[in-house]
Formats: structure tokens, sequence, C-alpha cells
């Protein structure tokens, strides 16, 4: 009995709205349940887009729900998203065509700010 109990609660979490299901957030806000191959786009979007700004896993979450989408691995996502761009970032700085085309971009910048 105690099963259906925990199903019956947590069912009240959600609303269906065919074709869409949404989740009752703990700020009473309805957040967008998404599909395993949409969290790809919308993570891009809330970490590397100009709108997301490379923030950390934290802020990246916190872009995520802001805009209205939820998923059950969230977070967990959301950091995992954020490392792996933080090393390819970092493998691509430390690349010798990487380095030369940031320190060709920095003086650029320095030319242009000066003028």
């Amino acid at each position: 009995m105690a099963l259906k109990e925990k199903i019956l609660y947590d069912a009240k979490q959600y609303l269906w709205d065919d074709p869409f299901l949404f989740k009752l957030g703990a700020d009473n806000l309805l957040r967008q349940c998404v599909t395993a191959e949409e969290v790809a786009g919308i993570l891009w979007h809330c970490h590397n887009s100009p709108y997301g700004g490379y923030f950390n896993g934290e802020r990246t979450t916190a872009k995520v729900l802001q805009s209205g989408f939820y998923w059950p691995t969230l977070f967990k996502d959301a950091y995992l998203h954020c490392t792996i761009m933080s090393i390819y970032w970092l493998q691509w700085i430390m690349s010798a065509n990487g380095w030369k085309q940031l320190l060709a971009k920095t003086m650029m910048l320095r030319e242009l700010s000066s003028s």
C-alpha cells in the first residue's frame, strides 16, 4: 500500500496537457518536461550560446529552469556539459592554432581600443 500512496503523491506534482507534460516546481511554477533528444540542445543554448554566457553547472541549471524546462537528471547533465565544454575549450586554447587565434584576437582588440 505504501508504493501506491507514493505514486499518487508524486503524481500530484505533474500536469498533463496533451501533448506536453509539466512538473510543478518548489516555487509553484510549471516547467515543461523534455525528452532526452532535446536535452543537448537546451544545454547548448543555456551554456554555449550568447544567452548562456559560459557559466558553471549551477548557473546553467538555473538558466534551464528559468527558461521553463525540466528533466529528472537536469543537475547532473548540466554539470557534465559544463565540465566537458571547459575541457574542450582548454584543449583548443592549448593547441597551437587555438593559441595563435586567441592571441590574434587579443591584439586586434587592443588596436581597436587604442584608436
